[in-house]
């Protein structure tokens, strides 16, 4: 198979650039946010527009380039392109000079060391021939040399390319786009701006082989065995062995165009630093264009029982962090993922929450029902109680950085594993940082992966509130907080109703493709019943 590659805006991603550089120009405010094709309308509806936006790209393409990166996914497929002997080819619109650039900056050259240093020309990484870069003045040279090289399949952003009337009708075309209308107009074979689906499109799903491929890209060394596990929560696990024998586990995140969250670098990061505490798994190796991190492997067994040992192992885990909290700077580690530092901001996540179910409600009668009809009255009260009971220093403004602990943020039994032994590892620290210990202390006690008694939940209030004792207004901030954070659990687990939530849950877990409706089901009879706890304890948390 011979496989064609566009460059600019499929390969190489500017999201980050284009807003940047229009900063530095001064053509946008600092505040403005948007995408790139935003920009360009924007600023095409300016004075002196055009000149603007081609200034921008010659910026971009050229003295800046360096500052783009790969597209989330094009690293495991170009990998999977190498494992299968396929040939690729990249074949670029790119003129000599970009467009009013001063210092006339090759862009050619530009790319050209770009992708040099992102291992596109590395014999043991991409291994792609600098022979196999074709650069084109015009969109008609772009496809005489399509036509030229003969290929299969071609890959690219821009619909004018395969409208040019000499496009080859035998090459399978997929336009890189969330535009499938645009893309049906003119008979597309496959549309998707998301990597993994155009691997899948045009080598059928990941396999085994691929995986221990991507494995050993990572680790370096040779894998004797490989077979594929139940994943955790949203990401996808492996355990393989080396030649000697050890275990290890290969961790594949959710995909960054699905959420875009830093879960690789977040994980890791949390092991490296815990890793001498002999309660977390060690953090061996990873590769963040393939997003994927290589632990070692914890043999142990789930918990299937909660005992007050568990509970004290999980309790003393807690003022470990709470010390190593105190070791560090407030910058040694970013925020936790959704950090909740104020009543304000607690609010705004979950109001963001409910308006995306809302939209997808219109697909579901019995998520809409429920929304209106059992989420709305009581999400209602338990504002008012909470702008009533919470400290006011603390509604609208940042709990301080002194007062803030290290979270792993979603830690509870159903990610621990106990070795025989007795010893308990913690795992999944992909959403590790520093949050308000209210936040922490909610969380454990509301969380639906684990059975909790009452009894258990009250011991756990009690001696975590000893531990942050310190923290400002730690006891009234978690009276007013616990009803909140209930209702937004009660919104988490409606996630499976949005495609992104359903798509990591599969990618995780593939065997449960075919539950789709019996799943949601079952979460809207959990998210129900949470509601029905906030109001019949009349926002009270009964724990304390």
């Amino acid at each position: 198979m011979r496989v064609g590659l566009d460059f600019d805006n499929t390969i190489a991603c500017y999201d980050s650039v284009f807003p940047d550089i229009s900063k530095a120009l001064g053509f946008v405010s600092d505040a403005w946010s948007g995408t790139k094709s935003e920009l360009k309308k924007y600023l095409l509806l300016q004075p002196d527009g055009e000149y603007k936006w081609q200034k921008i790209q010659g910026q971009v393409y050229g003295k800046y380039m360096q500052q783009a990166q790969l597209f989330p996914g094009v690293a495991n497929f170009l990998y999977r392109c190498k494992r299968l002997n396929v040939k690729i080819f990249i074949i670029s619109h790119k003129t000599e000079f970009g467009h009013f650039d001063e210092e006339k900056i090759p862009l050619r050259g530009a790319a050209l060391k770009w992708m040099g240093i992102n291992n596109f020309f590395n014999e043991k990484r991409f291994n792609i021939s600098k022979e196999s870069v074709f650069f084109s003045s015009t969109r008609r040279e772009k496809v005489k040399n399509i036509l030229k090289l003969k290929l299969d399949v071609f890959v690219d952003d821009l619909i004018d390319v395969y409208k040019e009337p000499h496009f080859p009708e035998d090459v399978k075309k997929i336009l890189f786009s969330t535009d499938s209308k645009v893309g049906n107009s003119i008979n597309i074979d496959y549309c998707s701006n998301n990597w993994s689906q155009i691997s899948e499109e045009v080598f059928g799903s990941p396999t085994t082989e691929d995986y221990l491929y991507w494995a050993e890209v990572i680790f370096k060394r040779r894998i004797v065995k490989i077979s594929e596990l139940d994943g955790r929560g949203n990401s996808k696990i492996h355990h393989f062995t080396n030649d000697s024998g050890k275990g290890f586990a290969l961790k594949a995140y959710p995909d960054m165009l699905v959420d875009s969250r830093n879960r690789i670098e977040a994980e890791f990061n949390a092991c490296r630093f815990l890793e001498n505490t002999g309660r977390v798994q060690k953090a061996v190796d990873l590769d963040i264009s393939l997003n994927m991190a290589v632990y070692e492997w914890i043999d142990g067994v789930k918990i299937k029982k909660i005992t007050k040992d568990h509970l004290a192992d999980a309790i003393s885990f807690i003022s470990l962090l709470s010390k190593r909290s105190k070791m560090i700077g407030p910058n040694d580690f970013p925020l936790a993922s959704e950090a909740c530092l104020s009543a304000k901001q607690l609010f705004l996540q979950i109001d963001a929450r409910l308006l995306k179910l809302k939209k997808r409600a219109e697909s579901f009668n019995k998520l809409k029902s429920f929304l209106e009809l059992d989420f709305k009255p009581v999400w209602l009260r338990v504002k008012e109680w909470a702008n009533n009971h919470w400290p006011k220093n603390n509604i609208e403004t940042d709990l301080e950085s002194k007062f803030r602990a290290l979270s792993p943020s979603d830690f509870g039994f159903h990610n621990a594993l106990q070795l025989k032994d007795g010893t308990i590892f913690y795992l999944d620290f992909e959403y590790f940082g520093f949050d308000d210990p209210v936040k922490l202390i909610s969380d454990f006690i509301w969380h639906p992966g684990m059975d909790l008694s009452n009894d258990q939940k009250t011991i756990w209030v009690t001696e975590t509130t000893k531990i942050f004792k310190k923290t400002e207004n730690l006891e009234n901030r978690f009276l007013a907080a616990w009803p909140v954070f209930g209702m937004k659990w009660s919104l988490i687990l409606l996630n499976e109703f949005l495609v992104e939530g359903w798509k990591k849950r599969v990618h995780a877990k593939q065997s449960i493709k075919d539950s789709y409706t019996e799943k949601l089901e079952n979460q809207l009879i959990q998210s129900s019943a949470i509601c029905k706890f906030i109001s019949l304890n009349d926002m009270r948390c009964p724990h304390i």
